[in-house]
């Protein structure tokens, strides 16, 4: 969750007001959400709305100066956060400001605030609020990558969330997370570098942050940092090289493969120019990043020779699909669209050729009972024509198409990926 409630008590105060506003504007560039008792829109019952905020949000900030301590609603936040904090631990980040000091904690019935380590600025310093506001900012990882993928409705984002559930969370392993999100950005240890920010792990949506900077990463990056936390994500690691096995596809040509938003397909094939039997599967993960309300069957360049060839092919395809996707009774002639919710229904002829005759019968006789199929083709290695389109009454190439280099690369590199799970696995059983 990326909502940050700001407890505060600033109005009238001008030096918290700013405090607050930087804060929000410094999270918003983070990526998060601040959540904030001004934002209520006119007319809606403020009590209901700050207490579902406080129920939902995923880290809170207290900005606490002399009116904040004094005032009754800021003292039942504390106690409802810090009752959320005691159950499940999440982030409560108290700020101390003006001659606000800790020991104020206990004198206003906000006890429960001692244990947390507390921000502000020193007594015998100069206040700036953007000096105090930079300190809570800090305390946060950049999820701004994660946040981009989920506003612009891309399914990258349940991708993301799967990554970042992952990765490690042990405190031991802290180190490990560290030194794979310097491997990612590109950045020194903080003892080398000068620096004196809070270690990444210790910032609210460190995992999160991190799944997204495996987006974009050179694979090389990507292999260095997963071979940092390997050794301890044990039955999560043959899973976390398959979510980034399928990083390398292009964004825009997967989002390809995906019906357009509140429209139902119709005869509609799909053209790859594939020359690998796994790139279309990956190009499937990375379409519908794992959601099993949306159904494909992969042939694997398997053409029948009877009589009726294209006759055969989609009896077996039709049959396959139903009883093994669906688990229903294949129809006899024309059918429906299955009844399930927000599904989308996709059939993968993986041939690796140029369309012949007997696919493209087989695709017109397809799509002739059953219409609302999206039917996928791969292609081979060449560039796709419009020739091949217009064998289709309605196909579309996913762009940009590829080139041979690009699918060499992205084999090797994730063959990489599987050795680090075998070389684990042999160390362990040679010790």
């Amino acid at each position: 969750m990326r909502e940050v409630f700001i407890s505060h008590s600033a109005r009238g105060d001008t030096f918290a007001e700013d405090v607050l506003e930087a804060v929000r504007t410094g999270l918003k560039a983070k990526g998060y959400v601040p959540l904030v008792d001004s934002d209520i829109e006119a007319g809606h019952k403020w009590y209901g709305t700050l207490t579902e905020w406080m129920s939902k949000c995923g880290a809170a900030v207290m900005l606490l100066n002399e009116s904040a301590f004094k005032s009754n609603w800021v003292q039942r936040e504390v106690h409802i956060l810090m009752a959320r904090h005691q159950v499940r631990p999440f982030p409560v980040l108290p700020v101390l400001m003006g001659d606000a000091c800790s020991d104020d904690f206990k004198k206003y019935n906000m006890g429960e605030l001692s244990t947390l380590q507390c921000l502000g600025i020193p007594s015998d310093t100069k206040p700036h609020a953007g000096d105090l506001a930079r300190q809570v900012v800090d305390q946060f990882a950049d999820i701004s990558a994660v946040v981009e993928a989920e506003d612009s409705g891309d399914p990258m984002k349940r991708l993301l969330d799967r990554i970042a559930s992952y990765m490690p969370t042990d405190p031991r392993h802290a180190e490990l997370v560290e030194r794979a999100e310097r491997e990612l950005s590109r950045e020194v240890p903080q003892s080398l570098s000068g620096e004196t920010s809070p270690p990444f792990t210790t910032l609210h949506g460190a995992h999160l942050s991190l799944a997204g900077k495996f987006l974009g990463a050179d694979p090389e990056r990507v292999y260095k940092a997963v071979c940092e936390i390997a050794p301890v994500l044990e039955g999560n690691l043959r899973d976390l090289c398959l979510e980034l096995s399928v990083l390398w596809v292009d964004d825009n040509a997967a989002r390809g493969l995906l019906p357009e938003p509140g429209t139902a397909p119709r005869e509609l094939t799909i053209l790859l120019n594939a020359g690998r039997k796994d790139t279309v599967r990956q190009y499937m993960h990375r379409a519908i990043c794992g959601d099993l309300n949306a159904y494909s069957l992969v042939r694997d360049g398997y053409m029948p020779t009877g009589e009726d060839a294209a006759a055969e092919m989609k009896v077996d395809l039709v049959a396959s699909m139903w009883r093994d996707c669906l688990n229903l009774e294949p129809p006899s002639g024309p059918s429906d669209r299955p009844v399930y919710e927000e599904s989308t229904f996709y059939v993968v002829i993986n041939e690796l050729c140029p369309p012949g005759r007997v696919l493209t019968d087989t695709v017109r006789l397809l799509h002739s009972d059953h219409p609302w199929l999206i039917l996928v083709l791969t292609t081979g290695s060449a560039l796709l024509e419009g020739e091949a389109m217009r064998k289709f009454n309605n196909a579309a190439v996913l762009t940009p198409q590829l080139t041979s280099d690009q699918e060499d690369r992205a084999h090797t590199q994730n063959a990489r990926l599987q050795t680090i799970h075998q070389r684990i696995k042999a160390a362990v059983l040679s010790s």
